[in-house]
């Protein structure tokens, strides 16, 4: 592979065949995070809170994964926003707001069937450290 991956012990992971982040270039490729829950293995994914909760603990994964790569959410361009139920749309758009509140990234947001049991939201990210 091309890139360097990036890997951070602030946030879990199932041990899946995936790296949290690959830094390509001035690039970094966020892989879709979930609010994992506490545990290890298949534990890990036992998740608490309603989706305002999950989008904010995803949300603060990219942030400590970004962190890890030097870079921030602010130098975000692109997001990828699967929800479980479009319903829970406004009340996670509310949520991100706080996150991005001017200079919106680039987003895609659709609804994913057959998400993990619990989870109600699941984003990825595409960061560029030579916008400023």
């Amino acid at each position: 592979m091309t890139g360097k991956v990036i890997s951070t012990s602030r946030v879990l992971s199932d041990g899946g065949p995936y790296s949290q982040a690959v830094a390509a270039g001035s690039f970094i490729f966020v892989s879709g995070q979930i609010a994992w829950g506490s545990g290890k293995g298949r534990e890990v994914l036992k998740v608490k809170g309603g989706i305002k909760e999950q989008t904010r603990k995803t949300l603060d994964n990219i942030k400590n994964i970004l962190r890890e790569a030097g870079a921030s959410l602010e130098d975000i361009v692109s997001t990828v926003v699967y929800l479980k139920d479009l319903s829970d749309y406004d009340e996670m758009d509310e949520v991100y707001r706080t996150y991005f509140p001017e200079d919106y990234p680039a987003r895609i947001c659709s609804q994913a069937g057959g998400m993990m049991d619990g989870i109600l939201v699941e984003i990825g990210a595409t960061a560029y450290k030579g916008r400023k």
